[in-house]
């Protein structure tokens, strides 16, 4: 046995091994398993995968659509059709229900293919692993990694049911340009729901994560209707699809749209928001007491932990509900630009309805944001407690 191959047979050997361990430690409570050595780094209590949050206006039009570095819409399993489901199961993990978060046959075929390779060519990972990955690793081609992909595996496996792993999973792989996960994909490029998703566009889709640059669904089109194919096929040998059904896929012309960031109907507006919401979160969870108990330079570090509480409120999902409405915005919007002819000038105006107390339209909101500065917060804006003046929003 040569020297390559040596090693590949020790990286076998140690994979099956951390797999055969925590077989072992689900029938024995005396022994320490690989879940144990990762102190238990997945919490199922607080573990949150980032989705998309949403600002809508008074008529519940959308207003504005808040991520962070990644574009997700988080769909729960119930909503993803099973075709979508099955077109990655076939594709990836056709053995997802039967193993714990390793399939040795294919670990062993890997192994195989790599050593007569003399280098890593085939990684063998279930969607369990590739949802480790996804998660909590890097995509480098090491067998350090492939090792701690195995562990995070078996411990996703410990902590979640078969239905959630591959619920994540779908919301996790990405398909190019910012987007993750399959809904957010099919809204991206195709502008409507999975669910209204004919089999070809869904086939098309599936094909992406394998390759996101190369299957790039704008720029390399050619290559992604290739490998579109080629899922076709894998459903029509596990049986998913008709004969019918898939030279009808095949036949299906694909027309994709290049994914747009959407734009937010009123900046200024949102901007409120944004202050007004940051300013909730100081109110309801102490920040406002910490700010005022804490020394002068030590001030900035509970500004700094309030911003990365929103940040974390904000990748949860949350959706608020303001009193904006478009046409009072557009009037105040043409009466600023009839008077403002310079562009060294600056003004902010807010629209108010004082018999409801709601905050209807606004311009010039860093203006606005200045000149409320309470000083409790370094640039923080507007720090008045909520309950003392006008309301831009409310949140359920």
């Amino acid at each position: 046995m040569n020297k390559k191959a040596g090693t590949l047979f020790i990286v076998m050997l140690l994979t099956l091994t951390a797999f055969l361990t925590a077989a072992i430690a689900a029938e024995s409570n005396d022994y320490t398993s690989p879940s144990q050595t990762l102190d238990h780094l997945i919490d199922k209590e607080t573990f949150q995968i980032p989705t998309n949050s949403f600002v809508y206006a008074a008529d519940n039009d959308i207003l504005a659509e808040w991520h962070n570095d990644q574009n997700r819409l988080y769909t729960k399993q119930t909503k993803t059709p099973e075709i979508v489901k099955q077109a990655f199961l076939s594709t990836e993990d056709q053995q997802f229900f039967e193993h714990k978060g390793l399939d040795a046959s294919a670990v062993l075929r890997a192994v195989l293919t790599n050593a007569n390779a003399g280098s890593i060519e085939e990684g063998a990972s279930t969607i369990t692993q590739q949802l480790a990955r996804n998660l909590f690793l890097h995509h480098g081609q090491t067998y350090e990694r492939k090792i701690a992909e195995v562990l995070y595996a078996v411990e996703l496996e410990n902590e979640f049911s078969k239905a959630e792993i591959l619920e994540m999973y779908i919301n996790t792989i990405y398909f190019n340009r910012g987007i993750y996960g399959f809904e957010t994909a099919s809204q991206s490029y195709f502008s409507k729901s999975s669910s209204e998703l004919n089999l070809g566009e869904t086939a098309f889709l599936a094909a992406i994560p394998a390759n996101p640059t190369y299957y790039d669904p704008v720029d390399n089109k050619e290559n992604t209707i290739e490998r579109q194919g080629w899922i076709l096929q894998k459903l029509l040998d596990m049986e998913h699809i008709s004969e019918d059904e898939y030279a009808q896929a095949l036949d299906v012309s694909i027309t994709v749209t290049e994914p747009q960031t959407r734009a937010s109907v009123s900046p200024d507006y949102e901007e409120l928001v944004k202050n007004e919401f940051r300013e909730l979160v100081a109110e309801k969870e102490g920040y406002f007491q910490k700010a005022e108990a804490a020394a002068e330079n030590d001030k900035e570090a509970v500004s700094e932990e309030l911003d990365q509480r929103v940040e974390e409120l904000i990748d949860s999902g949350i959706h608020i509900y303001t009193h904006f409405d478009s046409d009072f915005q557009d009037a105040q919007d043409k009466a600023a630009g009839s008077v403002l002819q310079d562009e060294t000038t600056e003004a902010a105006s807010v629209t108010i309805d004082h018999v409801n107390h709601k905050i209807i339209a606004a311009v010039g909101a860093g203006i606005i944001k200045a000149a409320n500065s309470t000083g409790r917060f370094k640039l923080t804006g507007s720090l008045v407690p909520l309950s003392s003046r006008f309301s831009s929003m409310r949140l359920i």
